[in-house]
């Protein structure tokens, strides 16, 4: 059933994310530029800009339109406070409030977390490829990598974002849809 289920809601994902990509370079215009919340993965809370409740389907719940510290020091360390800075971290998680909130699932607390294949499949520098299925009430995540040219690989994520081992501990899990991308990996 749950497989069904993301079936159904991918077309929803797509469509959104479609939608949140074409509105990026408006999207900042409607910010407010100091409110209170997470930021920094959720690590935090401060004053920064973010979009209003109306538009919260469009940006990230544990960060602000200024990007996680990871934005802000290593991908776009020139503009992240800046109009563009915002697009581009609006670009990079399209839709993102709208996978968390109406597409999540939310298994129950203490679920257990069953997983076949290769947990250890990774991109970036020192990844490999390799595929795992990993399984909890209502919920499932599909990885598949597979090398493609120098320095980039196809990666495959099916399902919802969870743990690969262990138990649910009651939260959101993010909805990713069907997700194909072409990131960068280590050597051969």
């Amino acid at each position: 059933m749950m497989y069904l289920k993301c079936l159904l809601l991918a077309p929803a994902g797509w469509a959104f994310t479609l939608l949140a990509m074409l509105l990026s370079p408006v999207l900042p215009l409607f910010a407010r530029e100091f409110v209170w919340g997470k930021c920094d993965n959720g690590a935090v809370e401060r004053w920064e800009p973010r979009l209003p409740k109306w538009l919260a389907w469009f940006q990230t719940p544990d960060n602000s339109l200024w990007g996680d510290p990871g934005w802000r020091n290593e991908h776009c360390p020139a503009h992240w406070g800046d109009y563009l800075g915002k697009v581009l971290w609006l670009l990079r998680n399209p839709g993102y409030g709208f996978a968390w909130s109406v597409l999540a699932a939310q298994p129950a607390a203490g679920q257990p977390v069953t997983t076949i294949g290769d947990t250890t499949v990774d991109d970036g520098i020192g990844g490999h490829p390799g595929w795992y299925l990993s399984r909890t009430a209502g919920a499932f995540r599909f990885r598949w990598i597979a090398r493609t040219v120098p320095g980039r690989c196809f990666m495959l994520d099916c399902g919802w974002c969870m743990p690969q081992q262990g138990s649910t501990d009651g939260g959101r899990l993010l909805f990713y849809g069907i997700n194909p991308r072409f990131p960068k990996m280590g050597p051969r």
